[in-house]
């Protein structure tokens, strides 16, 4: 009975080794302080395995792995290399720590190495396309520059035509808003109470008054002690002024970067304006016990200011120079704090 189970017992050692996985490689530019990751998917949860690396980048290990499974070996989960490991295999693997998916050698896993052929020619016919379409898109920018020149050529040779009227749009009024101031002073000199000229110009002068480099409109409003604070008064300082309302969320959200520009520049010659559009009064002001913010906040209750502003839609930003003009519209997170940089500097 004894050599039976004795017996029993090599067949099933034999068997397991039979069913063993040898991993093994070196890591190179390796810090020698994190061990890998080995995540075997062989289950609906997958089996998570940590193997030390040793201070030259060089590790080991061996499981036993009845069928071929998925499973990934990583530092940092977003960085891997695939493996399709099957038993049997003894597989050495050689990889950068710093791209462990990009540059990597895998061998001895049959399967391994069939995906990283069949992957390196996905790669390429990416490349190729990625190629393709840069190429196409420098033709179409290259067509679409003559298109442009054409235009303005066009406008400026028939400044008193309506056929410039007509194909003037082709133009982004932000970019070409003096071919656009151009074309209404032609056209007003010629066919002025021409309805179509007439609303032409009462478009593009509307269009325009909020433009970059012009001089932003005064706003003066009460803050919550019912003191009157002047939009004016602020020049000589960049000031930000922040369209916005207590139920609006990605308000509420990006006060933490006000905050975090504020605490920078606050003291450097930067002030925000904040304006409430908020139809209740009381909910402005739990909002600012809520919120804590250090700098000038107003109540537009009757939304005069919002509406001179054309404020659509919260929040809406202007970000204006010492000299009151506005430098930028919608500033919002980071760039904040680049324009600040470049403005007032580091």
């Amino acid at each position: 009975m004894k050599r039976y189970i004795v017996f029993l017992l090599v067949i099933i050692s034999y068997a397991l080794q039979a069913q063993e996985v040898s991993l093994q490689g070196k890591i190179t530019n390796y810090s020698g302080k994190d061990s890998l990751k080995l995540l075997i998917y062989s289950s609906n949860t997958p089996v998570d395995i940590s193997i030390p690396v040793s201070a030259k980048g060089e590790f080991s290990y061996t499981f036993t792995n009845t069928y071929t499974n998925y499973a990934k070996l990583f530092f940092n989960p977003n960085d891997f290399i695939l493996l399709i490991l099957s038993p049997k295999e003894k597989i050495t693997i050689t990889a950068n720590y710093n791209n462990m998916s990009g540059d990597n050698t895998v061998k001895g896993s049959k399967h391994t190495e069939l995906w990283n052929s069949t992957n390196a020619n996905l790669q390429q016919f990416a490349k190729n396309t990625q190629e393709l379409q840069k190429k196409y898109e420098r033709a179409i920018d290259s067509v679409e520059k003559k298109r442009i020149d054409y235009v303005i050529s066009f406008v400026k040779q028939n400044p008193t035509s309506l056929a410039s009227l007509a194909v003037i749009e082709v133009l982004d009024i932000s970019m070409y808003s003096n071919i656009y101031e151009f074309l209404d002073s032609s056209l007003m000199s010629v066919h002025k109470g021409n309805p179509i000229v007439e609303n032409f110009h009462t478009n593009l002068k509307q269009a325009l008054f909020l433009k970059e480099g012009s001089l932003a409109p005064d706003i003066v409003l009460q803050d919550e002690n019912g003191k009157q604070i002047a939009l004016s008064s602020l020049k000589g300082k960049v000031v930000l002024i922040d369209f916005w309302a207590s139920w609006c969320r990605p308000c509420r959200q990006e006060i933490p970067n006000l905050k975090k520009a504020y605490s920078i520049y606050g003291n450097r010659g930067f002030e925000i304006y904040s304006v409430s559009i908020d139809n209740d009064k009381n909910a402005w002001f739990q909002a600012l016990s809520q919120e804590n913010m250090p700098w000038i906040t107003v109540y537009d209750a009757q939304k005069v200011y919002s509406s001179m502003y054309n404020v659509t839609s919260i929040p809406h930003t202007l970000l204006l120079g010492p000299d009151g003009k506005i430098i930028a519209k919608n500033v919002r997170g980071g760039a904040l704090e680049e324009y600040l940089q470049q403005i007032i500097g580091k």
